[in-house]
């Protein structure tokens, strides 16, 4: 429950922050690159863990290229101009919460993900995550490979207006996923589990008799603290996202205020 606390908190935090209007700037840094990262070093252990990486990556690319898609739009949305989000959204291989498009343009720099087979059925699934200042991970979307193609099964966002969501992951497996509105609180969570044949992802059991804050989510599904995921042990890589107006493939960093300098 605590670690579901946590989650709710930043949430909560987040949004306070997100009303606010101040959006980040941002600075252009030189792309990170997992081949120089492991260039100085040819044991053939790193080769076969790059090359495991490569694979899934491949496995996933609809996935980067949604997340480019959105990075393309990060000019415009520093300029203030305006982007139909929804418009966005459909344009996706995978379409997000529109909330969970902006939340991502304004903080492309913190954007990571990670591999992890969470069924240990030998098939990978991706998280895409935030990285916070105090070194934790904010989820930001699941996805997992349904008959071969990427598929989200579930997401975190902080929208400007009423919308809500979130979702935990279990180590048995399976993903809660839950929105609500933080006027009356109202909430509604659905619980799916994974297939160990990689088919469509199966709806164990879906609620909505709870609020946010006021309820313990985690029992109210049948779990335990102790299930949750720790997503802090995961191998999370920084995301390359390209600049398409430069020659050289760039990453985004983001630096809340203005110029760090």
């Amino acid at each position: 429950m605590k670690k579901l606390l946590m989650t709710l908190v930043v949430l909560v935090t987040s949004s306070v922050l997100f009303a606010c209007g101040e959006k980040a700037e941002f600075k252009r840094i030189k792309k990170y690159s997992i081949t120089t990262e492991l260039a100085t070093s040819t044991t053939s252990q790193e080769v076969t863990e790059k090359d495991k990486l490569d694979k899934l990556k491949k496995q996933y690319a609809t996935v980067f290229e949604d997340y480019q898609k959105i990075a393309d739009e990060a000019e415009n949305y520093q300029q203030g101009d305006d982007i139909d989000f929804y418009h966005l959204s459909n344009q996706l291989h995978s379409p997000i919460h529109m909330a969970s498009i902006e939340n991502t343009l304004i903080s492309l720099g913190d954007l990571v993900y990670a591999f992890y087979d969470l069924d240990q059925n030998g098939q990978f699934e991706m998280l895409v995550g935030s990285n916070q200042r105090d070194g934790s991970v904010y989820p930001k979307g699941f996805y997992y490979l349904k008959n071969g193609a990427p598929t989200l099964l579930a997401e975190s966002y902080i929208g400007s207006a009423s919308a809500r969501g979130s979702h935990t992951i279990f180590t048995d497996g399976t993903i809660l996923s839950v929105s609500w509105s933080p006027g009356m609180g109202d909430a509604e969570g659905t619980l799916y589990q994974l297939q160990e044949d990689s088919s469509e992802a199966v709806v164990i059991e879906e609620r909505d008799d709870f609020k946010i804050p006021g309820s313990a989510i985690t029992p109210l599904f049948g779990k335990t603290d102790e299930m949750i995921l720790n997503l802090e042990s995961l191998d999370w890589q920084r995301f390359e996202l390209e600049q398409r107006s430069q020659d050289e493939a760039v990453s985004y960093q983001v630096f809340p205020g203005g110029d760090a300098g």
